[in-house]
């Protein structure tokens, strides 16, 4: 057999994490590039790409009405200071853990009492199991919402230059009525560094 005790302890801890926690203390990843920061600047266009999924429509769609109610204004590239590319993303996190294999136990068995009063075994008494303890790798799938923030006028030069970068998990599953949710936390760091899991909102 094969104790599956830190197994079992490793997954309730990650569908604890990433499930039942997932939009009251998400993991956030946020980070400020070196271009200096602008406050003033209110003029957002979505990133063009060729085509659109319809779950990335939704995106955009709960993403532009956050930003909106945030004072920013949604425009065309032309009249745009900042370029935003968002997307939806499936990441992995690896889990190790031990197992222990049963091996070959030889217990001490009964003793055999001679006439004499001595004492014998009829097998060698072997403490420790024939294989020790080893580690292995679980593999789950995580997804989370990332938000890329660029300077419109560095995209003309035809540099990437991120202006902030922000990153928020959103469990194992993917629940597409949390993300207006998980959008909204995540904009409560945008300007900001930051790694760890979110404060609680007021």
């Amino acid at each position: 057999m094969i104790r599956h005790s830190s197994f079992f302890a490793a997954v309730a801890m990650m569908l604890l994490t990433l499930t039942g926690c997932a939009t009251r203390s998400p993991r956030i990843i946020a980070r400020r590039g070196a271009m200096p920061f602008s406050e003033t600047a209110r003029n957002i266009a979505f990133m063009a790409q060729p085509h659109t999924s319809p779950e990335e429509a939704v995106l955009r769609r709960d993403v532009a009405a956050e930003l909106e109610r945030r004072g920013f204004h949604m425009v065309g590239q032309k009249e745009s200071d900042f370029t935003l590319a968002c997307r939806v993303e499936k990441n992995w996190r690896t889990i190790t853990r031990t197992v222990y294999p049963a091996g070959s136990y030889n217990l001490q068995p009964a003793p055999l009492v001679s006439p004499s009063g001595s004492v014998r075994y009829e097998r060698p008494y072997q403490p420790f199991p024939s294989e020790g303890p080893y580690e292995i790798e679980d593999h789950f799938a995580l997804w989370g919402i990332r938000l890329q923030f660029y300077p419109t006028s560095s995209l003309r030069a035809g540099h990437f230059e991120t202006l902030w970068e922000g990153y928020i998990e959103a469990g194992m599953q993917f629940r597409p009525e949390a993300q207006r949710e998980l959008v909204q936390i995540l904009m409560d760091y945008y300007g900001c560094d930051f790694s760890g899991r979110a404060k609680a909102r007021k």
